[in-house]
């Protein structure tokens, strides 16, 4: 038994002495994105037509999300 926690605490001082620079690289790098335009919804447009439109995504998106 105190072998197996000699080396647990060996182990943990392993890692505590790596440094975090062990999982991961040095900085964030920026990423390029390129985001697609997506028109704003029409101000004028019936109670009808937004349902129609959002049928789709109201029949997977029941119980959780309201409109």
């Amino acid at each position: 038994m105190r072998k197996l926690t000699a080396l647990i605490a060996l182990l943990i001082l392993a890692l505590g002495l790596s440094g975090p620079a062990a999982f991961g690289s040095e900085k964030e790098k920026p990423q390029k994105v390129d985001y697609r335009f997506t028109p704003p919804a029409p101000r004028d447009q019936s109670q009808a037509d937004v349902a129609a439109k959002s049928e789709g995504c109201y029949s997977c998106h029941t119980r959780t999300d309201l409109p």
